[in-house]
């Protein structure tokens, strides 16, 4: 039994110590998409539809990540209407299209593109709500934040 748990311990410390090294940390972990589709799928889902959006193309609910842009648009919209709650966990979004866009370049060191998201709700109406780089720093936030907890989970097992 000690021998076998010695031996899982072992396994998850090569393994963690392998995420760890092949990611080259958190802030590189785009060069390793394996990595991104085990820690969260969901994150790489959701990055998929703000590159459909900031390529100018719509989102419509069976393209791959608008389910993930539209929880955070709701979740956005709650936050905004805290009164109106209700309202907006019944109304759904049709569609997510480009509205319009800003860039902004600094000396050629950091470049900004930011594409403004307007949504097509259930009840007729449409508006902007968000951008694409509020969008992805939320699925930027969320993917460190599993990484660094996957992880932790791994040193613990093997301490």
């Amino acid at each position: 039994m000690k021998k076998a748990r010695n031996i899982l311990r072992a396994i998850l410390f090569i393994f963690g110590i392998t995420l760890q090294f092949t990611s080259f940390g958190v802030s590189q972990v785009e060069q390793a998409p394996w990595v991104l589709n085990i820690v969260s799928p969901k994150c790489v889902r959701g990055m998929a539809g703000v590159r459909k959006i900031e390529a100018g193309k719509s989102l419509d609910p069976n393209d791959e990540g608008f389910q993930e842009i539209n929880k955070i648009v709701k979740m956005q919209l709650r936050e905004r209407n805290p009164s109106k709650v209700e309202v907006v966990n019944r109304l759904d979004i049709e569609k997510l299209k480009p509205e319009g866009e800003s860039k902004a370049d600094f000396f050629g060191i950091l470049s900004v593109h930011k594409v403004d998201v307007c949504c097509l709700l259930s009840n007729g109406q449409e508006g902007v709500v968000t951008n694409t780089d509020s969008l992805r720093r939320q699925f930027e936030e969320t993917r460190n934040a599993l990484f660094f907890a996957g992880l932790w989970v791994c040193l613990l097992l093997v301490r």
